[in-house]
């Protein structure tokens, strides 16, 4: 198996290191600065907003969970090749 250069692999896993950086730090300053329609009212929007937070849990642990299944093989990979 032809792996790339292990210089070329760590730019890589840098590069994709600091998109995910970026990405995460848009969706926190996303999140921060626009509140949803459903926070600023009381009572029956906080029973409607319950549902979402497990919702959102469950969307942001997925792929997490997907993306650190994909990356143990990749870094354990990375790390013999080296």
């Amino acid at each position: 198996m032809n792996l790339p250069a292990p210089a070329t692999t760590w730019a890589v896993l840098w590069l994709c290191a600091a998109i995910a950086a970026a990405v995460f730090a848009v969706m926190l300053h996303s999140i921060a600065t626009f509140p949803g329609p459903g926070r600023a009212v009381g009572g029956s929007a906080r029973r409607r907003t319950a549902l979402a937070v497990a919702a959102e849990i469950a969307w942001a642990t997925i792929p997490i969970a997907i993306m650190a299944a994909t990356a143990v093989p990749a870094v354990h990979a990375l790390l013999a090749a080296a």
